[in-house]
């Protein structure tokens, strides 16, 4: 039985009226009456009483409506659950970084991407698991490797700062080894979470156990960032989140910003991606290296 013929059926039944449905259903009078005469001639039986220019269902009718809203219901429910799915991007990395890859991606509009920020070491099992497509990450955890495919696009440089008042007696230097903070006070924030692993990995590889000062929540570092700037004691930036955010932008008057040197102080972020799915990255990819690779 055509299903199609079910549904014409359907809507003759809703109409009680052959020229009516037919026209709801974009199709010529006549068509739809010999398909009606099919479908009773394959259920050896009539399905309406016509009454003038009525169709009311009988008894033979009634039933096989209701079939027919069952039919057009499962039918319904296995185009959905075969239909293709649209592909999502998914980035992991630093959620620091999105925002430079990111920038020129949607001038053409708006695109699905799942962004999960999530730490530096967690990178690796997302990317090699394929809960994600793509990783923006330094190359600590991660190497590329031609025999899996593993590849990388290089974006930016970030480099460990140490921010202090321009009157403060280290403002005078241009950079400074960071096993020569060990006597300073630091003052650390929350607000720098996806920073701080990458300082705690410094500090290991340094061999280097700092004087905390205190230690501020987010509300409260943006507090002292907006008002008294000028009076905040030293603390760890970052290139990239001074390049990122308003914010740091605010106290460029106010405080002095001192390269911080030693072993894994400067890093490369990179754009890592498996060679499997550069088909499906092609897009995502080609906005990256024109932002760049264009040397």
């Amino acid at each position: 039985m055509d299903s199609n013929r079910l549904k014409q059926f359907r809507v003759i039944a809703e109409c009680e009226n052959i020229t009516k449905a037919a026209e709801l259903l974009y199709i010529s009078q006549p068509a739809l009456s010999k398909s009606l005469s099919i479908l009773e001639s394959e259920l050896n039986c009539q399905l309406f009483n016509r009454i003038g220019h009525k169709l009311y269902l009988n008894e033979n009718g009634k039933k096989l409506l209701k079939y027919a809203y069952k039919i057009e219901e499962l039918l319904a429910q296995i185009e959905e659950e075969f239909k293709p799915q649209e592909r999502i991007l998914s980035i992991c990395g630093v959620g620091k970084f999105f925002s430079f890859i990111l920038k020129d991606y949607y001038k053409d509009g708006v695109k699905p991407i799942k962004l999960n920020v999530v730490p530096d070491s967690s990178i690796p099992t997302m990317l090699f698991s394929g809960d994600a497509d793509i990783a923006v990450a330094d190359d600590y955890y991660l190497k590329e490797d031609p025999k899996i495919g593993l590849k990388r696009i290089p974006i930016l440089e970030e480099q460990l700062l140490l921010s202090v008042p321009k009157d403060h007696h280290l403002a005078k230097y241009k950079s400074i080894k960071i096993s020569d903070l060990q006597n300073e006070s630091i003052m650390r924030s929350t607000a720098f979470n996806e920073s701080n692993s990458w300082l705690e990995k410094v500090l290991e590889l340094n061999n280097v156990k700092l004087n905390w000062f205190m230690s501020l929540d987010s509300e409260t570092w943006r507090y002292y960032l907006h008002n008294v700037s000028h009076e905040m004691p030293p603390c760890f930036d970052t290139s990239s989140s001074y390049l990122a955010s308003r914010e740091f932008q605010y106290t460029r008057n106010n405080r002095a910003l001192i390269k911080v040197e030693g072993t894994y102080t400067g890093r490369m972020i990179y754009i890592w991606y498996f060679e499997h799915n550069q088909e499906f990255l092609d897009e995502f990819l080609n906005c990256v290296k024109k932002l760049y690779c264009q040397n």
